[in-house]
């Protein structure tokens, strides 16, 4: 007697996605728009970032995997995070520039003096330079680093870069504090190294010294 419970002949049980199969579907297409958002933002190289993208986020979602993390906010934040760590090694003389994000200004992020002296023109005409972003966020902490990739680097407003990062904005904004200052004391030594390199000679060996002039007899005075 059939119960109506038995499978269909030649028909193939449903198969139920795992909680991370559901993970994946929403973790995926975030952390690959991060890095193009990052590396490549008005796409001028699409098939090249796509694939170092997609080759990038490799490694978070595996690590996610293996964590065998659960289809939740908390998880998306971190596989978010693992990927602006793997970002941030890849920007190490990236010749590109990124627009601040909404609602930032330069005078948000370099110090008052700074700004007052036009230092931060570059930052609204130009954009931020992202060598110069990977190197001042290498020698941050972990938490500030992630911050400055996802919101400077990949241009996010600080309130979803909070809300992606699973952060209090709180956290966001000092981070952000934290990353202009050393912004700024960088460029003050850059500039200060062009003004030494600027200076005149008066004895050191490494610079070029001017000749004597040696007179021919014939022209002496």
């Amino acid at each position: 007697m059939s119960t109506g419970t038995e499978p269909t002949a030649g028909v193939e049980p449903a198969v139920v996605p795992s909680s991370f199969d559901l993970l994946f579907l929403r973790a995926y297409p975030a952390a690959v728009g991060l890095v193009l958002r990052v590396v490549d933002r008005h796409r001028q190289a699409p098939e090249r970032s796509r694939e170092m993208a997609e080759e990038l986020v490799t490694g978070p979602l595996t690590r996610a995997r293996v964590r065998n993390l659960d289809d939740s906010d908390r998880s998306l934040a971190r596989v978010v995070a693992w990927t602006a760590d793997e970002v941030a090694e890849v920007l190490v003389g990236h010749p590109g520039r990124v627009g601040l994000p909404p609602g930032l200004h330069a005078a948000d992020l370099l110090p008052a003096d700074l700004v007052e002296e036009g230092a931060g023109v570059d930052l609204v005409m130009e954009g931020l330079a992202l060598d110069e972003l990977q190197d001042v966020v290498s020698s941050c902490r972990t938490r500030v680093r992630r911050i400055g990739i996802v919101c400077l680097g990949a241009g996010l407003s600080p309130e979803d870069t909070a809300a992606l990062l699973g952060e209090e904005p709180a956290r966001v904004a000092d981070a952000l504090s934290r990353i202009g200052r050393r912004l700024g004391d960088r460029r003050r030594a850059v500039s200060q190294d062009r003004w030494v390199d600027d200076e005149p000679s008066f004895g050191d060996p490494t610079r070029a010294v001017p000749q004597p002039i040696v007179w021919d007899e014939r022209e002496q005075p």
